[in-house]
């Protein structure tokens, strides 16, 4: 004789977005060499700053021009921003002026705020640092 499983609803997404895979695009960036910069402390948090060394596996995000980034340009070169909740979950103390190779996940957004829409993409994960 077998039990009969009571069947159970879906869960609901927390977030009340759509459970699908193609609308949360990831991009894995490997070898990033960066050097870091500084803490930056403001009303919006806390984010350390590196400027990119070679920017070349960035190259396919640096190209999507209407994106919103934690990546510009300034005087011919590129600098990265990053939560310090995300350099904590690393262990690692940096260090001014050190260059440093990451491997990092960058996840897209995209919503819509006061009849804007919004796209970007945002850094979720350092996947390595060393």
């Amino acid at each position: 004789m077998t039990k009969n499983k009571k069947h159970q609803p879906p869960k609901e997404n927390s977030t009340n977005m759509p459970n699908n895979n193609k609308d949360k695009e990831i991009k894995q960036i490997k070898d990033l060499k960066v050097k870091y910069l500084s803490l930056k402390e403001n009303q919006y948090g806390n984010n350390h700053m590196f400027a990119v060394v070679d920017e070349t596996p960035l190259k396919e995000l640096l190209e999507m021009t209407d994106m919103k980034m934690p990546i510009w340009e300034y005087n011919e070169k590129y600098y990265l921003k990053i939560k310090s909740e995300k350099v904590k979950d690393t262990s690692l103390e940096l260090q001014k002026d050190v260059p440093y190779i990451m491997d990092l996940t960058f996840s897209k957004y995209d919503f819509q705020k006061g009849g804007e829409q919004i796209k970007g993409y945002t850094i979720s994960e350092i996947n390595k640092i060393s």
